[in-house]
């Protein structure tokens, strides 16, 4: 069970959600999950966060709008 999730909307965002995707691989609390929504972003974006939703070390969510 986690304790705390994470949520990160996203439209065309890619840079930035290359640098929250790492902080939040950084963190040494493990108990949480992640809720990324993406709202039809065309730069990108959706694939990152797909990649990220695959490999993660803990529960990972995308919301494609």
């Amino acid at each position: 069970m986690v304790d705390i999730s994470i949520c990160i909307p996203t439209y065309n965002g890619l840079p930035y959600l290359e640098d929250a995707l790492g902080s939040v691989l950084d963190q040494t609390y493990r108990e949480f999950e992640v809720l990324i929504s993406d709202d039809g972003s065309t730069d990108g974006s959706l694939s990152l966060v797909e990649d990220f939703e695959k490999s993660s070390p803990f529960p990972a969510r995308v919301f494609r709008n």
